[in-house]
């Protein structure tokens, strides 16, 4: 998001702005945040799983499309591909292209984040918040671990949907980062 941001509001100030994302709104639209907060809305509503996720999966297209529509407007140019970043030049993935750089050329590099892996037994069965709308069979037990912002988001959604819930935090309350009350 933070990438979207800096090219829309550089793209108002009439700079020529190319956006290379692998995926447009990164995890944070497509795997995390905003797919937590949207089934935790409907799951007060549509009680079907199925329904549920499909429900979801439409509301993000359509916020991508809304957002791709929004930096073409603004002049963005957008590359959806991963690429590597050298002193002189950029090199993708897809297909091995190659981007070369001027003096006056600047990057801006908002490289996103990835869940931390975890090493205890039974990892193999885990599933991480960013594979939540991939989940084929919905779980009448479910073990959250990590009781910040989205881990009781989360917990809330599968309530909702009636699992048996268990939410798990190393620190001494849940969303230990916020105002205790």
């Amino acid at each position: 998001i933070a990438g979207l941001e800096a090219s829309k509001v550089i793209a108002n100030k009439n700079f020529d702005i190319t956006l290379v994302s692998k995926e447009i709104g990164g995890n944070y639209l497509n795997y995390t945040c905003i797919p937590s907060k949207l089934l935790l809305e409907y799951s007060n509503k549509i009680k079907d799983f199925n329904k549920l996720l499909n429900k979801v999966r439409d509301k993000i297209k359509q916020f991508k499309d809304d957002i791709n529509n929004e930096l073409l407007k603004s002049g963005v140019k957008i590359i959806e591909d991963e690429c590597i970043v050298f002193p002189n030049f950029l090199k993708f993935n897809k297909n091995n292209k190659q981007i070369f750089l001027n003096k006056e050329d600047k990057l801006i590099l908002c490289t996103g984040s990835i869940p931390i892996k975890g090493s205890f037994e039974g990892i193999k069965y885990a599933k991480y918040s960013s594979q939540l709308l991939e989940i084929n069979e919905f779980p009448s037990k479910v073990c959250i671990i990590g009781a910040g912002p989205e881990g009781v988001e989360l917990a809330e959604f599968f309530h909702n949907l009636h699992s048996e819930v268990y939410l798990v935090e190393k620190k001494e309350r849940v969303l230990s980062l916020e105002d205790v009350d």
